[in-house]
């Protein structure tokens, strides 16, 4: 399977380093070939790339001023239109995959068919780590199994095979999300609508690092609230807003009871109560077109 690994970035030459460090040995074996489109206006990682790209012959360059996810993403897709890959995989610049990853992605799709494989992504957290983030269980994504399947999927890592985009109608992310995120679960979702589906492939694994800086509940729960948006946004093209209604009141009511039982036990906040209260939230507000701008660039 001939694959185009497109990776976005802006403004992380730490990340993208060892991003690009961990990538580049996996592209040889896999005949794969690495994109990094820089989204920064000042093109401020085209030297690093460049210097990489004289030791590989696998790793290209583009440069898209046009600020937003949707926009970065879809260079990606312009140049995955123009080749004869057979698979485009969305990884994300802040990510370091596993030594096997790209062998891992590949040889599921083959061996499954699967139109859509996505893998799981791992959060490392530093030092300084506050104890309520590790007891709560925030930024650990859930590991599902094997095979499993799913409505969409996630930009962060998730290959897509060329058949499966055409048979869609090479549908594009939709630029509507790139303030608010979420671009990735509508583009995915399309496609599961036009047949596609989502396998998931719990052993290609790629590490994330978190920034302390969103370790507070100011930050958790601005993306809580996101989520629910976002998913109340792009649900209802299948869900009536009624049903959407009533499943936001019941997530936020069980979030709500279990958050407060969970005070007197000494372990508040916990991610899973906490999440659904504020998911519940999002996708009762999003239905009275509330949004969340988490991506703005001022």
């Amino acid at each position: 399977m001939r694959v185009l690994v497109a990776v976005p970035t802006y403004r992380r030459p730490n990340e993208l380093s060892e991003f690009l460090e961990a990538t580049i040995p996996q592209l040889d074996s896999m005949d794969a070939t690495l994109l990094v489109i820089d989204n920064d206006d000042e093109a401020s990682a085209q030297a690093q790339v460049e210097a990489t790209m004289a030791l590989s012959a696998r790793v290209n360059y583009i440069h898209e001023p046009k600020p937003g996810i949707a926009e970065v993403r879809n260079a990606g897709l312009k140049i995955f239109a123009r080749g004869d890959w057979d698979a485009i995989v969305f990884v994300d610049d802040d990510e370091v995959p596993e030594s096997h990853w790209l062998a891992q992605l590949t040889s599921y799709a083959l061996s499954s068919g699967g139109g859509i494989v996505t893998g799981p992504v791992v959060s490392i957290f530093p030092p300084e780590t506050p104890d309520w983030v590790i007891r709560g269980g925030f930024f650990q994504r859930s590991i599902r199994d094997t095979g499993s399947t799913s409505w969409t999927a996630a930009s962060n890592n998730t290959l897509l095979a060329r058949s499966t985009w055409v048979d869609a109608g090479c549908p594009q992310f939709d630029p509507a999300f790139s303030r608010t995120g979420g671009s990735d679960t509508d583009f995915f979702s399309r496609i599961v609508i036009a047949g596609g589906v989502v396998r998931y492939c719990a052993e290609a694994v790629v590490f994330e690092r978190v920034p302390h800086g969103r370790m507070t509940r100011q930050w958790l729960r601005r993306r809580g609230l996101r989520m629910g948006v976002v998913n109340g946004i792009v649900l209802r093209r299948t869900t009536s807003v009624g049903r959407l209604l009533l499943v936001g009141f019941a997530n936020l009511a069980y979030g709500a009871v279990m958050s407060l039982t969970d005070m007197p036990l000494c372990r508040f906040p916990q991610a899973s109560h906490w999440n659904r209260f504020l998911y519940g939230r999002g996708l009762i507000a999003s239905q009275f077109g509330w949004r969340v701008q988490e991506y703005s660039r001022g």
